[in-house]
């Protein structure tokens, strides 16, 4: 019943990536996103001529152009498989909402809760590009739901300290965003 919400937020991003590496309806993809990309490609790159190295860019692009790098590591097309990644993780968020809002009220509160971010566009646009905000959405909601709806066969500080290794996974990417983590 619940595995649903992830593989309908899921597929909707899977299709929009889709679309967004074959076309170029999706503006989102243009700007950073591909200088994310091509930060990647160049850190992958350099890894298998067995040295670490970084373009000419801010630590920003650096930092996420690192995390994008495992994907052009993979022989194939490696934007798409980023996207995918991001679709993940931007479905995973989804999918945090609705278990706290579960938690909190009921599966209907859930459903109802998610439904704007499983289709609102501008959120599908975003979740299926190298663009950041797919892990810090996952990084924000992941620590709300360890903290207010923790797994009962676990110790709290297990879940504040995941929680506080979510929180700095979405801070690094968006450092700029402190005073709302």
């Amino acid at each position: 019943q619940r595995l649903w919400i992830f593989l309908v937020a899921f597929g909707i991003r899977l299709v929009a990536a889709t679309i967004t590496t074959v076309t170029n309806l999706n503006p989102d993809s243009r700007g950073d996103a591909r200088v994310f990309a091509s930060t990647a490609e160049y850190i992958a790159n350099g890894l298998l001529q067995g040295q670490l190295i970084f373009p000419d860019v801010t630590i920003t692009f650096r930092l996420w152009g690192l995390f994008l790098t495992p994907f052009w590591l993979v022989p194939g097309p490696s934007g798409f498989y980023g996207r995918v990644g991001n679709a993940f993780l931007g479905a995973f968020a989804i999918y945090n909402v609705y278990v706290i809002a579960r938690y909190y009220h009921s599966h209907r509160a859930g459903v109802i809760a998610v439904l704007p971010l499983i289709f609102y566009p501008s959120i599908v646009a975003v979740h299926s590009t190298l663009l950041r905000e797919a892990i810090i959405l996952f990084g924000m909601t992941t620590a709300v739901r360890f903290v207010i709806c923790p797994p009962q066969k676990r110790s709290r500080w297990l879940s504040y300290g995941s929680a506080a290794v979510a929180l700095y996974v979405a801070h690094i990417h968006r450092p700029d965003n402190l005073i709302i983590y």
